[in-house]
């Protein structure tokens, strides 16, 4: 064969396809795993924001229809296309490697522009998003050439359009769902980001020798496109050439191609927000919900590639195809809502589970099971309509590269505008039910109309014309038949494992927010994305208290203060009560602060807010990385650490160093590391160990007064000295003294009685830790279900809790005799605050309890072991009547003696014994302890009720009249409110 006729005529090689279908599925890995990367590189740039994850989703899928549309213009033209293929390989690696640098180097413009005109937070948005996009948009328009160019190589030499640019399609999104599971669950805890990073260089660059490998091995030469393969007729046309291509029929195919791209990306980011009210919003729900989405498109696309080869009419088959499209999107959250309350309720508590023998983390395993449930069947739906839709196109234009070009890149600009509308307007506008249903509707009549304009010259059957219109019509009546409130029964879920209703909800671009109340004590809770952050509890309020007086107690310097955070606005409230000069509060979310207004104005500064507080609505981190304000305490107030994916970047390296940066001389950074989600001791140990990386002196503090799961660590570049005079001066402040003594603090004995260590005290009991940075997040890729919890904080007060705190301590301005009796009052509370320390953190009622009492002897009034004692018997006092509720007084006999072991007046024991004898019918009895409870606790108008209840059943009325009137004397006319038999209320 000569050179002359090797140029026209183009030889069967199938093991070159073959080879080369598979050396793109690798790139399909390469280029989501860089998509994962960006996103995280971008989010450290522009926030924890919506606007990050857009722009990432809009420039990849944005750059990748520019590609696809800019080869589909000019493959057919090119002689050697793997030749080529294997060059732009090579330009992608060379283009991601740079693009982190290309980034930085944005970023230091970002910063001169903040410092420099002080713009509006928009402004800088704008010039973040449009340089980011820039910089990402060479390697993904890279990205998107290479499909129309291998398909026009492919096509050319099998001679088939729609199976093989389908099957070439679907092993890339198997490789792209791949590299999305390994980028998210396997590469980044384990290599790190950049490690991620240059892993996709490598296999990059082995796609790219592959491609010039696969050139060299096949010869082959493209023939000018005469073309193309061979179109796929309607009925009716089995021989002869194809039909002309009509406008209305061109139209009607790009529309459905534009929306099915649209529907796709909204559905995506739509079910993201559906979940994390149930499931969280840990990293692997974004990597379960991609990597379920790409896989679901991945099965579609192979259905659709072996569909296409049995189907006279593809055009009308993607139209029915993209009719179940939209009605997936119709009937999602009826479908969410019967799977939330019917069907498969998660099992908590587990730390792994078995899948195929293999035990997985909960965090892991969770996430991918539940949305491989909820999104298998729509992105399969998805994924059949690829191939329909190319040899759709290709029927009628008759040109493979150009089709597939067009196809493909009016799809994906469909993709990125889905993107861009959802976030942007659907769910401001609508909310997320109205939006999902609103999508589905559009998608399912355009379906219809493609229907009647490509089934009307297939068939005279009205039967069949009218099918999908008439199905159309249902699902309309359907869409409107659903509750207008079954989303907010989602939300609701998030309250039920605490028993909370909820009250209100409102959906922001970043967060969901809503307020739920407890109907057994009327406190209201602040929720975010399915998580409660605040609320009028005492343990909220305690903590909410503590991190707003603490800045000012502790640095005696406080006048420009920084609050990360909202909340309920109480710390920004408390911090206002020590009338200092500044303070600057950042929030992501506004939507939380007009909930914190409306329904906590209670603890906040409500009207007079605007007037203290000078409110930054932007991401923090984002915003002391621009900022060149300095301050004397930067306060973090951010829970969830492991809970929330975005909060894990507060407390790593990098945000430690950058809120260093802007503290002035002496100037403190504290934040709060609640134990209550925090998974295990290696977290805590990640944190305190990465802390201590960072500033030199580091100091951590715990609620003794009022005890609640959570700690306080400030850091400082300079030695932290308290002074002991400051203190005692703001406690003098009315505002202050009355905020503090309702969760026990009244003086300065009770402030320092919270300290528990300092850098070396930590530094000894820290010894390994894993420090948690942005390159390495240690701590927002922890898989163990274990909380830290109890056992942490027992191991802290244990082992860790020195008497340190006397080093710290400025006595200036205070004379010898008061500080000789505040030093000796310091020992005493400290010795009594270990007891209430380690009362808080066993296990076992009768140790805590033990714990409680022996800190009593030392100071009987102490306000937190009372509280301990009460709660401690209450629980035991609720577990032997769970006992005498099954019939079993025996239990209620059992934890009385526990009880009056430890102390013979303790009221909850005889409560027990009087109902565990009236179970048993021995009325003396009963009647006798009855009486011994009120002795014991003549504070307590439950034990008069018990007593009541106990006189009414032995048909004592007047006894019974004669304990009530003693209730009312002692506690007023509410005592008048119990019932014959109260004890499952008794408030001990």
């Amino acid at each position: 064969m000569t050179s002359s006729h090797r140029n026209e005529v183009v030889p069967h090689h199938r093991l070159v396809v073959n080879v080369l279908v598979l050396v793109y599925l690798v790139s399909g890995v390469c280029s989501l795993i860089d998509e994962v990367v960006w996103l995280r590189l971008l989010k450290l740039i522009i926030g924890n924001t919506v606007y990050a994850s857009s722009v990432v989703v809009s420039v990849f899928m944005g750059g990748l229809a520019i590609g696809a549309a800019l080869m589909g213009r000019i493959c057919d033209r090119i002689r050697k296309p793997l030749r080529t293929y294997a060059r732009i390989e090579l330009a992608i690696t060379i283009s991601v490697l740079l693009s982190p640098t290309a980034l930085r180097l944005a970023d230091t413009f970002y910063v001169w522009l903040w410092r420099t005109f002080h713009p509006g937070q928009n402004v800088v948005i704008f010039w973040q998003a449009l340089l980011s996009a820039l910089v990402l948009l060479v390697p993904t328009v890279l990205m998107g050439s290479t499909l129309p160019l291998l398909a026009r190589f492919v096509t050319s030499v099998e001679k088939e359009t729609g199976p093989l640019v389908g099957r070439l399609y679907a092993l890339n999104m198997l490789g792209a769902a791949a590299g999305t599971f390994l980028a998210g669950f396997v590469l980044i805890r384990t290599v790190g980001v950049m490690g991620t990073l240059y892993s996709a260089a490598v296999l990059n660059v082995g796609v790219a020798c592959g491609g010039y490998l696969l050139h060299r091995m096949s010869n082959w030469r493209a023939a000018p496109d005469v073309g193309g393969a061979t179109p796929r007729g309607c009925p009716g046309q089995a021989q002869g050439p194809a039909p002309t291509a009509s406008r209305l029929g061109l139209a009607l195919l790009a529309c459905g191609f534009f929306l099915s791209g649209l529907a796709s990306i909204g559905y995506e980011l739509l079910w993201m927000r559906s979940i994390i009210h149930s499931i969280g919003t840990f990293t692997y729900v974004f990597s379960a919900v991609l990597t379920v989405y790409l896989v679901g498109n991945v099965i579609g696309t192979m259905i659709g590639s072996r569909l296409v080869r049995h189907v006279t009419n593809p055009a009308a088959t993607y139209a029915a195809v993209l009719f179940v499209l939209g009605a997936t999107g119709v009937g999602y959250l009826p479908w969410l809502d019967l799977y939330n309350y019917r069907l498969l309720p998660w099992p908590s508590g587990q730390p792994v589970i078995s899948l195929l023998g293999i035990e997985v983390p909960v965090l892991m395993a969770q996430p991918m099971i539940r949305c491989t449930i909820l999104f298998l069947i729509p992105s399969i739906v998805m994924g059949i309509g690829f191939p329909l839709m190319v040899q759709a196109w290709v029927n009628r234009v008759h040109r493979v590269g150009l089709s597939t070009g067009l196809a493909y890149s009016v799809n994906t600009i469909g993709a990125v505008l889905g993107g861009l509308l959802t976030g942007f307007v659907l769910m401001p506008l609508l909310g997320l039910q109205a939006s999902i249903i609103t999508l589905g509707l559009v998608v399912v009549w355009v379906a219809a109309l493609m229907w009647l304009a490509f089934v009307f010259p297939a068939t005279r059957k009205w039967t069949i014309r009218a099918v999908v219109p008439v199905a159309a019509m249902f699902v309309s009546v359907c869409a409107v038949q659903i509750p207008r409130e079954l989303f907010v029964r989602t939300v609701a879920l998030s309250g039920r494992e605490f028993g909370h209703d909820i009250v209100a909800m409102r959906e922001g671009i970043n967060t969901t927010v809503s307020v739920h109340k407890d109907p057994r004590y009327g406190a209201l809770y602040l929720y975010t994305s399915g998580r409660i952050v605040a609320g009028t509890s005492r343990g909220f309020r305690g903590d909410q208290k503590l991190l707003g007086h603490f800045p000012v107690l502790l640095n005696r310097y406080a006048q420009q203060t920084l609050s990360v955070g909202f909340g309920t606005g109480e710390s920004t409230a408390c911090l206002a009560m020590h009338e200092i000069e500044q303070i600057d509060c950042v929030e992501i979310a506004p939507e939380v602060v007009d909930f914190a207004l409306d329904y906590f104005g209670e603890l906040n500064l409500g009207d007079q807010l605007a007037e203290s507080v000078n409110m930054i609505y932007m991401d923090a981190r984002n915003y002391l990385h621009l900022t060149e304000q300095s301050y004397d305490v930067i306060m973090s107030d951010c829970t969830g650490m492991t809970h929330f994916a975005e909060n894990g970047s507060l407390f790593a390296r990098d945000y430690f160093e950058i809120a260093r940066d802007r503290l002035n001389e002496h100037g403190m950074f504290m934040s709060w590391i609640d134990t209550y989600t925090t998974q295990g001791q290696a977290v805590m140990n990640s944190v305190l160990g990465t802390m201590t990386e960072v500033f030199p002196y580091v100091t951590l503090w715990y609620p003794t007064p009022e005890p609640a799961p959570f700690f306080v660590v400030v850091g400082s570049e300079q030695p932290q000295k308290i002074s002991i005079q400051h203190i005692a001066r703001e406690l003098e402040k009315p505002a202050v003294k009355e905020s503090l003594a309702k969760i026990n603090m009244r003086d300065v004995i009770d402030v320092l009685s919270c300290y528990i260590a300092d850098q070396d005290d930590l530094r000894r009991f820290v010894k390994q830790y894993a420090t948690n940075t942005d390159d390495f997040p240690f701590i927002e890729f922890i898989t163990t279900h274990e909380r830290a919890g109890r056992t942490v904080e027992r191991n802290f007060f244990q082992t860790v809790r020195s008497d340190s705190v006397y080093k710290h301590l400025d006595w200036t301005g205070v004379d010898e005799t008061t500080r000789q009796q505040r030093r000796e009052r310091l020992d005493r509370v400290r010795q009594v605050a270990r007891y209430v320390q380690l009362s808080q953190t066993s296990n076992m009622y009768d140790e805590s309890l033990a714990y409680c009492l022996e800190g009593l002897k030392v100071i009987p009034d102490f306000p937190a072991l009372l509280i301990a004692k009460r709660s401690i018997e209450r629980e035991m006092l609720r577990a032997g009547l769970q006992g005498l509720a099954a019939g079993d007084p025996d239990t209620a006999l059992s934890i009385a003696r526990v009880l009056l072991d430890k102390d013979p007046n303790a009221a909850a024991a005889w409560v027990l014994i009087s109902q565990a004898n009236r179970a048993q019918d021995r009325t003396p009895i009963a009647i006798e302890a009855a009486r011994r409870a009120v002795r014991s606790a003549p504070y307590d108008m439950s034990v008069y009720h018990n007593l009541w209840s106990i006189l009414l059943w032995a048909d004592d009325p007047q006894g019974a009249q004669t304990v009530l009137n003693q209730a009312v004397e002692a506690f007023g006319s509410d005592a008048r409110q119990g019932t014959p038999a109260p004890v499952d209320h008794l408030g001990f």
